[in-house]
């Protein structure tokens, strides 16, 4: 009878073991708080080329084709930007905060940002919007309790990489 009695309770206590973690493991996907969001963004560089006419091989017109500027004109190829911001998240998945972008000409620029995040199985997915700018779509994400790590795009070139913390 003993025997039993311990069986039975050791195996309740492994039932609310589990329970308990169960359970602590869909608090940890909590998205409510501040969240300290890291992205860099690489884009498809564009060499910026010039259309000129030549004469063509038979000197009886004139071709258009493309070349590379003059030497000492110089062309623009940004390839990556990297961006932080400080997101202040409510429980719906709402948020706002402020944003700094380096990389660009003038940089650092800095810009408040607005959005919305969802998260299913701590899978996350959302939308940032960022004014004067195509919004940033999360395409996929993960997160773990106070971090978490995914891609994202924005316009038709650009993929981010990108990482949260929670504060």
């Amino acid at each position: 009878m003993n025997c039993k009695r311990k069986i039975l309770t050791c195996s309740l206590s492994a039932t609310l073991a589990l329970l308990a973690t169960s359970g602590g493991a869909n608090a940890a996907c909590a998205l409510a708080g501040t969240w300290h969001f890291y992205a860099m963004l690489g884009t498809t560089p564009d060499i910026k080329s010039t259309l000129v006419n030549v004469g063509n091989s038979t000197n009886n017109g004139a071709t258009t084709i493309r070349v590379f500027p003059s030497a000492g004109v110089p062309y623009k190829n940004d390839t990556s930007r990297a961006l932080k911001c400080v997101l202040t998240v409510q429980a719906n998945g709402n948020f706002a905060g402020p944003c700094t972008s380096y990389g660009v000409a003038g940089s650092p620029q800095n810009v408040n940002v607005s959005g919305n995040l969802a998260l299913s199985a701590c899978n996350l997915t959302g939308t940032v919007n960022v004014p004067g700018n195509p919004p940033v779509t999360i395409q996929g994400g993960h997160i773990n309790g106070v971090s978490g790590a995914g891609i994202a795009t924005q316009g038709s070139k650009q993929v981010l990489h990108f990482s949260l913390v929670k504060n």
